[in-house]
């Protein structure tokens, strides 16, 4: 009997998202802009949005100068 519950739960669970997603493709002269959406949340990513770094905030070199940084600093209690 549980069985047979917990396996219709998940088939319904499953049959709500598979039918609920969206996925939508804009392609334009600029790039592509892609939106999905789920019942249980989504995400859009736009071409001409503004970057990390137009904001002045770090990008994709942070983490290489922090591990660069950890480094040098093992690095240096190593020689003391």
């Amino acid at each position: 009997m549980k069985v047979g519950i917990t396996m219709s739960s998940l088939l319904a669970v499953l049959l709500f998202g598979a039918t609920g997603c969206n996925v939508k493709v804009d392609k334009s002269g600029d790039g592509d802009n892609v939106k999905i959406a789920t019942p249980f949340g989504g995400i859009a990513v736009k071409k001409d949005q503004t970057s990390a770094a137009d904001l002045g905030l770090p990008g994709k070199n942070l983490y290489r100068q922090l591990s660069q940084r950890v480094m040098d600093a093992i690095a240096s209690l190593r020689l003391e």
